[in-house]
């Protein structure tokens, strides 16, 4: 007969599950730390009050196979970050991306089952001056889990832009329970009680633990019990997640929510009240759409955990780099342009506070595979690895380490020619337009400087590729000014530079 054994202090918590299609929403072990339980006793002992900006550092690790394959691609890092440092404003918390995104090539962590593994695996790998998220193609059949004495593991398939399963694993290694502490395993610990929400729920519901401990007694069942939360709020500092300004939740499955983002499922308190969970909580198992934010307690303890136990993140001094918010402006190619196939250079405008950007060059407007996809420090790049005579479009984004929001530039296509052209010119010093921004009507000068005679000819193109003007030009070494009225052009952007034989040059002239 097995050994029943009530536990309230658990030291090491781990589990394993089979991998199923649909992932769990969150393998989380459903314990309050010794730190939390400390915590919620006396708040007010410690500093979590929204009083500044805490700049986090993250140490990002993409796992994939064994053969480099199945890695999260940057882009969807980008955009998944994009939405972490979103949910997380409203606590006055942000990440930056520290140093570069570490890329690991093991099959056996990229699809496990083993949370010990896991953590253990986690533990040998991370950074320990900053948070770390390793992404996974299965998170142990999970969408996500936190082990707090350990990092976070992120499923690939859970991560996308709008998908909050990074907040509420985050959240979770800030020492967040779910709202429906307690009701993890459902009313009773042996499922022998399932819950029958039309009915008062009990007082409190008991946990199984024994999942959650590596190498215990294999005749021991580990059982801990939780107070169920109260409508009235009168329990509400003893029970479920502790927090008051949560209400009660007893959903431990995934949910859909209503217009009012509240639960379709009517769920009855131990005094016989009826309520509806509230699924804006990042922390609760609602869907995606519903979820959207941290309670005000939620945040304070989260930035007294960080503030407190996490001294080491903050133990370099950090300025955060600006905002990246220009609209990306493409110069070459221009949309529908015949260019050379054999030398292809991609220019764009360098955008404010970009430290790095994303090129990408596809057959297809939709992006579905890539011909180019590279991640540069410049403005722009060449390529000698497409094909002749075929249409292509790119794009371009823009990002730093603090600022991964701006989007995607305007999909733009060309056509690849046997052209022998290349993006410059021998012996050109200088080619300056002035002023580069100017009222229609007025007129502008480009400014030619070169070490050698030049032939060719002054061209004026629009964003579409269409020629405004074409005009024969021989310039002898030295500098020399030529002038251009603008009265048919429209508010605009254009592409004004010199075409030759040996290459071609462009500078960007706005029309307001």
């Amino acid at each position: 007969m097995k050994e029943l054994f009530y536990s309230t202090i658990l030291l090491l918590f781990i589990h394993t599950i089979g991998h199923t299609q649909k992932p769990h929403p969150c393998g989380t072990a459903p314990v309050k730390t010794p730190w939390l339980k400390k915590y919620q006793q006396n708040p007010q002992a410690f500093r979590g009050a929204k009083d500044s900006m805490l700049l986090v550092p993250m140490t990002i690790h993409s796992v994939g196979s064994d053969n480099g394959g199945s890695h999260f691609s940057t882009q969807r890092i980008l955009d998944a970050f994009c939405t972490l440092n979103e949910d997380f404003e409203q606590a006055g918390i942000q990440f930056f991306i520290k140093d570069e995104i570490r890329i690991i090539n093991n099959s056996a962590i990229n699809s496990h089952t083993d949370y010990y593994l896991g953590g253990r695996y986690m533990n040998e790998m991370a950074d320990t001056n900053s948070i770390n998220t390793f992404i996974v193609s299965n998170p142990a059949g999970n969408c996500g889990y936190n082990i707090f004495w350990s990092h976070m593991m992120l499923g690939k398939n859970c991560a996308g832009p709008d998908d909050h399963t990074w907040s509420h694993e985050v959240g979770h290694h800030f020492q967040l329970p779910h709202p429906f502490f307690g009701w993890e395993n459902g009313q009773t610990w042996d499922d022998s009680t399932p819950p029958n929400f039309s009915s008062p729920a009990p007082e409190y519901v008991t946990t199984n633990y024994t999942q959650f401990f590596y190498e215990w007694a294999e005749d021991t069942i580990i059982v801990d019990t939780a107070y169920v939360e109260k409508v009235d709020g009168s329990n509400c500092h003893e029970s479920a997640d502790g927090f008051c300004d949560t209400k009660p939740d007893y959903i431990a499955n995934r949910w859909n929510c209503n217009a009012d983002s509240l639960s379709s499922t009517m769920q009855t308190d131990p005094n016989g009240e009826k309520f509806q969970s509230d699924g804006s909580l990042i922390m609760s198992y609602s869907d995606d759409r519903c979820a959207n934010r941290f309670s005000d307690e939620q945040i304070a303890t989260m930035r007294a955990f960080l503030l407190e136990q996490k001294q080491a993140v903050f133990r370099t001094p950090v300025t955060p780099l600006a905002a990246v918010e220009e609209p990306i402006e493409m110069i070459y190619p221009s949309n529908a342009e015949a260019v050379p196939f054999n030398s292809v250079e991609f220019q764009w405008e360098p955008v404010a506070n970009a430290t790095d950007y994303m090129l990408q060059v596809s057959r297809l407007p939709t992006f579905p595979q890539y011909n180019v996809n590279e991640r540069l420090t410049s403005n722009s790049f060449t390529t000698n690895d497409l094909e002749l005579d075929k249409t292509y479009y790119w794009r371009v984004r823009a990002f730093n380490n603090f600022s991964t929001c701006l989007p995607w530039s305007p999909v733009q296509n060309f056509t690849t020619s046997e052209i022998s052209a290349v993006a410059k010119i021998d012996n050109l010093n200088e080619l300056t337009v002035y002023p580069s921004i100017l009222k229609s009507g007025n007129s502008f000068s480009l400014r030619i400087e070169s070490s050698e005679s030049i032939s060719g000819q002054i061209q004026i193109l629009d964003t579409n590729g269409k020629l405004m003007l074409s005009q024969k030009m021989n310039h002898l070494a030295g500098e020399q000014t030529y002038a251009f009225a603008t009265d048919n052009f429209r508010k605009g952007m254009y592409l004004v530079g010199l075409m030759t034989e040996n290459g071609r040059v462009f500078r960007k002239l706005i029309v307001e």
